[in-house]
């Protein structure tokens, strides 16, 4: 059966609730759904996202179809902040087999779903990394909202909420990754990382420099970037500052926009 996020929200908080959730979450990682453009996704009820899309009411539908509006059969692709994979799928299936997919999820859990969706799909194109991307190499603590959390946070407080220690990550940067993988262009890269988009632009310096990052889909988290003392011109600035033109490709909320940044 499918919880509801009222559910969730309240029952996510205790070791004693997490410990059901991750019970439930173990049973329904046993089957899988067949979702929008063919791609197939291992069940989690306690996700609430993963439920929309099984249901038809995928949040972020409109974002995807633009996101594979800009990418094209061969193009190069990093995904920073994959959790389960959707972006990643959707887009190894337009790429083809000429294309790359680097996908970069940090927290364990996750990252052992994201393979899994990977292997399920049969994907063949697609390097998924247990790493965080940041601004340089190291090791870093990764947190999480609460213990049954899918998402690893590389801040210890989101919103003046002290979040739990989890283990320490290997964090690299995208500088780091397109010299040792030796990329020369990166068509298309996804940011998805609940506030810590800024710290993974300061780690593309280089690439900017190099104009070899041509577009950026990310997910500008207000809240989280204003509870470090930062906004969304930090994000504005530092893209248009290197070139790129940015556009709003979602409805803007109180907590968050997605925009489209082109390299001009």
């Amino acid at each position: 059966n499918f919880l509801p996020r009222s559910w969730l929200a309240k029952m996510g908080n205790s070791r004693f609730s997490s410990t059901i959730i991750n019970q439930i979450r173990k049973k329904g990682f046993k089957k899988w759904y067949e979702l929008d453009y063919g791609i197939k996704l291992y069940f989690d009820p306690t996700d609430p996202h993963l439920i929309d899309m099984i249901n038809g009411r995928d949040p972020e539908k409109n974002v995807k179809e633009i996101f594979l509006a800009n990418i094209n059969s061969g193009s190069i692709i990093i995904d920073v902040g994959a959790n389960i994979g959707d972006y990643t799928l959707i887009a190894s299936k337009k790429i083809g087999a000429s294309g790359k997919i680097y996908s970069f999820e940090p927290l364990e859990e996750t990252f052992s779903l994201l393979q899994r969706n990977i292997v399920l799909n049969q994907t063949k194109n697609c390097i998924a990394i247990n790493k965080a991307i940041g601004e340089k190499n190291g090791l870093s603590t990764l947190y999480k909202i609460n213990a049954s959390g899918t998402m690893g946070h590389l801040d210890s407080k989101l919103n003046e909420k002290v979040l739990l220690k989890h283990k320490e990550i290997q964090v690299t940067s995208i500088d780091d990754i397109v010299k040792s993988e030796q990329i020369s262009q990166i068509d298309m890269m996804k940011i998805d990382v609940e506030g810590f988009e800024h710290e993974v632009l300061l780690g593309c310096q280089d690439s900017f420099k190099k104009n070899i990052i041509k577009k950026i889909l990310c997910e500008v988290h207000f809240k989280y970037l204003e509870s470090k003392g930062k906004d969304e011109n930090t994000i504005f600035d530092m893209l248009q500052n290197n070139g790129f033109i940015i556009q709003e490709i979602s409805k803007r909320t109180p907590n968050r926009v997605h925009i489209l940044a082109k390299l001009h």
